[in-house]
């Protein structure tokens, strides 16, 4: 897979959300926060559609001291072959500062713990399948 082909894909995708996000649902309202499951449904289907490989959702969560207490934190991005990360919502988060992350490498996301992969296909016939209904 390239790469820097698929980083000009992801980052038009984002680019485009951020426009028409007062557009979308109450959910994208404040994108990034709060909505990367929705995002990376919709990128990964964006991207299949664009001719680029299946994906996997990732949902990693962590605990987060927010000067008070502890609470726990989601974040979900996409994975390509369990090796190539692509997450527009991480910057969210304070530390990151990349608004596109297409990458093999990403020590930030290996802190998270990983509690749900799945294949984005299987969304995507759900989606179908309803819409038949």
């Amino acid at each position: 897979m390239d790469i820097k082909h698929l980083l000009k894909y992801v980052e038009l995708f984002h680019d485009v959300i951020i426009e028409i996000r007062h557009d979308l649902s109450m959910e994208f309202t404040l994108f990034p926060k709060g909505s990367c499951g929705s995002t990376c449904l919709f990128l990964g289907l964006f991207l299949i559609q664009n001719g680029f490989e299946e994906f996997q959702i990732i949902t990693g969560e962590k605990y987060f001291f927010n000067g008070y207490f502890h609470q726990e934190i989601s974040l979900s991005w996409l994975e390509c072959n369990q090796s190539l990360i692509i997450d527009i919502t991480a910057y969210q988060f304070h530390e990151i500062e990349s608004k596109v992350i297409v990458t093999k490498n990403s020590d930030w996301h290996r802190t998270w713990k990983v509690v749900e992969r799945n294949n984005i296909l299987v969304f995507i016939k759900l989606i179908l399948y309803y819409h038949q209904i």
